[in-house]
């Protein structure tokens, strides 16, 4: 995704991996993020239903995919930092 954001590769190549991903029964997934991947995934692997994906879009999932990890980045970061914090 961050290869089509940038214009360093085509939009399709990234539908084709989404496609091939999707349906794939072996991804693990980590838990509390099912919802969001699978969503992205879906939306991307069936670009028709949704909306073609262009630099645009890629650069949106990105952000959104990027704040969902943020808390979990930072507590790797500070093991000893409370929620609060963050």
């Amino acid at each position: 995704m961050e290869k089509v954001a940038s214009g360093l590769a085509s939009p399709g190549r990234l539908t084709d991996w989404a496609q091939a991903v999707h349906f794939e029964e072996d991804v693990q997934v980590e838990d509390g993020h099912q919802d969001l991947l699978t969503q992205f995934l879906f939306e991307f692997s069936t670009p028709e239903l949704f909306e073609p994906v262009t630099h645009e879009v890629c650069q949106r999932w990105l952000y959104t995919l990027r704040a969902s990890t943020a808390p979990e980045i930072q507590d790797l970061a500070d093991p000893h930092a409370h929620p609060s914090d963050l």
